[in-house]
């Protein structure tokens, strides 16, 4: 099949990007991460996201610094973090911080949490949705106390490893999803009857479907040389299912694979985790993909 018409088939996908600062050059920065996203904002990408990772080859760990330094340079790509780990911060001071960011950028500030539903070392279980739905209320209805703006609330996503898991929560229809197809434990198989039953309960309360993606990590390239090296790279450090998860290839056959992905799972809002090792190389990658699934570039 000739990419041309692979690209027809799913040109309605939302393409985002998530980064979690990790380079193998000790020279780079966090300004190669704005650099990054300053270029993913001009080729068209739909959401920026950065995610709170704590390691020695990461440029940043808790990245929420960088949300209004990239969004005040760019005009129209969503910015925020995923995933913030919830039980790591104070929720009135997350609720303070991305009220205010909400003000300054409305509509492009995304918050995203990891929420673990066993409390460490405790038999204890907690519902997410229902820390969600005091965060989402301490949002719209604003707080003198802790100085958040009434309906000041960003777009809240829980970032977690099944449908299945998310469909247990009790939340509101305003609760985004993002599935993680690049972390050991999720579920890679599609969750058709549970993709169903999310749609037919918030259309059943008469509310629009929550936005739903999955997080695939690629890596995109003309050479097959580079292909090679990624994969060789890649099979040896990550998990087998992991590794099978993700999409390194030629720009011949990403199109195919990316394609193929979205239509089994069937969800096409896709937040590609770039599995490229420079930020430069970063930069080349997502020129690629904006360019097979001809994104629509912005001008500053």
């Amino acid at each position: 099949m000739l990419i041309s018409q692979l690209i027809m088939a799913v040109e309605d996908i939302l393409l985002s990007i998530l980064d979690l600062g990790e380079t193998s050059t000790e020279e780079e920065s966090v300004h190669s991460v704005v650099d990054y996203a300053l270029h993913c904002g001009r080729m068209g990408f739909n959401r920026f996201w950065m995610g709170e990772h704590y390691g020695q080859v990461s440029v940043f760990n808790n990245p929420e610094p960088l949300i209004p330094i990239i969004a005040s340079a760019t005009d129209t790509i969503s910015v925020g973090v995923a995933g913030l780990t919830w039980r790591k911060h104070c929720p009135s001071r997350i609720a303070c911080s991305f009220s205010l960011l909400e003000k300054f950028f409305p509509g492009r500030i995304d918050l995203g949490l990891v929420i673990k539903r066993r409390v460490p070392n405790t038999q204890e279980i907690i519902d997410p949705g229902v820390i969600f739905s005091s965060l989402e209320s301490i949002f719209q209805d604003g707080s003198v106390d802790l100085g958040v703006a009434k309906g000041s609330c960003p777009n809240l996503w829980q970032l977690t490893s099944s449908l299945e898991s998310f469909y247990r929560c009790k939340h509101s229809a305003n609760i985004n999803l993002s599935k993680s197809l690049f972390h050991l434990g999720s579920n890679f198989n599609p969750e058709p009857e549970i993709l169903y039953r999310l749609t037919e309960r918030n259309e059943s309360a008469g509310k629009m479907p929550a936005r739903i993606s999955i997080a695939i990590g690629c890596y995109v390239s003309d050479s097959t040389v580079e292909i090679e090296r990624y994969k060789g790279f890649y099979k040896n450090i990550i998990p087998r299912e992991v590794y099978e998860a993700c999409i390194i290839d030629t720009t011949d056959n990403f199109a195919h694979r990316l394609s193929e992905i979205v239509n089994r799972h069937k969800i096409y809002d896709v937040v590609v985790v770039n599995l490229a090792r420079s930020y430069q190389e970063k930069i080349q990658c997502a020129a690629s993909i904006a360019k097979i699934f001809k994104l629509k570039c912005i001008d500053h």
